[in-house]
């Protein structure tokens, strides 16, 4: 089993879609930080882009926990988040807060789900893996699969990605 964690309407060959808001799409409608009917050790590869953010720091251990509970030994994870490295630097080189930058800051705000709680950058984000158990972390240039998705979204000036990608073995 591979699951597309937070895939709203985004399919990827061979990958169940979990989204907390219904969709056509959708094949499991859970919140991806409880996945109450997923066994342990039964998923082979995780898929989360521009998910984790939308939880608090607080919650973060919590739920790399849960994905690594699903996760098969050896099953690998793919996360996209926005770079907070990425945001900084924008910032500082611009020094101005646009609407394309605070929505990258914020999230888009348009459903009750749609809101950042918290940053990450490398530094971070493998901390976070290595301490619920994930045995190798490395950042990539890319998520896998040709997606679509927000792990694709460039800056309009430099062409800079503002993702950071991570993938984590169990």
């Amino acid at each position: 089993m591979k699951l597309n964690l937070g895939s709203k309407k985004t399919r990827i060959k061979g990958f169940l879609n979990v989204d907390i808001i219904e969709h056509p799409e959708v094949d499991i409608i859970s919140d991806v930080s409880e996945l109450k009917t997923i066994k342990d050790n039964s998923v082979e590869e995780i898929y989360a882009s521009h998910v984790l953010e939308h939880f608090s720091w607080r919650k973060t251990n919590d739920v790399l926990k849960e994905w690594y509970r699903v996760l098969q030994p050896k099953g690998r994870i793919f996360i996209s988040v926005p770079n907070w490295d990425f945001v900084v630097r924008t910032y500082l080189l611009d020094h101005f807060l646009s609407n394309w930058l605070t929505q990258h800051i914020y999230g888009e705000h348009d459903n009750i789900f749609n809101y950042h709680k918290t940053i990450f950058n490398f530094t971070t984000l493998s901390h976070e893996l290595y301490t619920v158990g994930f045995s190798i972390v490395k950042r990539l240039e890319t998520m896998p699969y040709e997606v679509k998705d927000a792990s694709k979204l460039v800056y309009h000036s430099t062409g800079e990605q503002i993702g950071l990608h991570v993938e984590g073995i169990k």
